[in-house]
């Protein structure tokens, strides 16, 4: 599994200076939540996240990204109340938060993906209306942005690319919300779907490992294909309750429930 190597040309967030806990946050966010759903090209994050560029990393990125990672570590760093770990990312979350009511222009895709990302926290802290709240803004921005109407058209464009897991990452969560509550997601049809993901062999053989407060598990068993394209795909045609046990038939053994690690 590749890592955040070199530290980053700027600091993306004012919670702490504290550049092992920052990365340690994010390894356990694109270790456990990530492989999920990825609603961010985990690729482009890490390279603008080191070399400090603003296309595909944000301050309001990294400090929602923080705030869930924080929910998979036991350390105190990460808790506004040491001795509470229910606390764990609050402080990251509030300057989420901050960031977004003060960003004057929302159509941007690192604000989409914060936004979904700031609604899984949220539902792994037992908020779910607030996390459905920002299910529902992060889709929406999303279809403002005209997201749907792109497609890929087979170059490899990266840019596009990244549009497109935007798009899909927003629309599965919303969806899934649905799925859960048996509510009606905020777009239940377009004029058309676009593309999925393309699917390459290469990224789907990256490996996969835990990684937890010790570091990454080095035993070779532990060892995995991450198939992290192949998993995306599968949650982007989760769209409505009436196919969901169609979907479920067809996805994937190593997604069915009592298989996975």
């Amino acid at each position: 599994m590749a890592s955040i190597t070199k530290a980053p040309q700027k600091s993306w967030t004012n919670v702490t200076s504290d550049a092992e806990l920052v990365k340690h946050l994010l390894e356990l966010y694109f270790c456990w939540e990530y492989p999920t759903l990825a609603s961010l090209s985990k690729e482009h994050f890490r390279q603008d996240f080191s070399s400090g560029s603003s296309r595909y990393c944000s301050p309001l990125l990294v400090n929602a990204l923080l705030a869930l990672g924080s929910r998979f570590s036991d350390r105190p760093e990460p808790r506004t109340d040491p001795d509470d770990p229910f606390t764990a990312g609050d402080a990251f979350f509030e300057e989420a938060k901050r960031l977004f009511w003060e960003q004057t222009d929302h159509q941007d895709l690192t604000a989409v993906q914060a936004i979904g990302i700031m609604s899984i926290r949220e539902a792994s802290c037992g908020r779910d209306i607030d996390s459905r709240y920002y299910a529902g803004q992060s889709v929406r921005l999303a279809i403002e942005m005209g997201l749907h109407r792109l497609d890929d058209d087979g170059t490899g464009d990266d840019h596009r690319t990244v549009q497109l897991i935007t798009l899909w990452g927003a629309f599965s969560l919303d969806h899934a919300w649905s799925l859960t509550t048996g509510g009606l997601p905020q777009f239940s049809r377009f004029p058309r779907f676009p593309s999925k993901i393309h699917v390459n062999s290469e990224l789907e053989e990256t490996s996969w490992a835990p990684y937890t407060d010790d570091g990454p598990d080095p035993r070779p068993e532990a060892q995995q294909p991450c198939h992290i394209r192949s998993v995306f795909n599968c949650f982007c045609e989760l769209k409505i309750y009436h196919k969901y046990l169609h979907w479920y038939e067809n996805i994937p053994d190593a997604l069915r429930l009592g298989l996975n690690f």
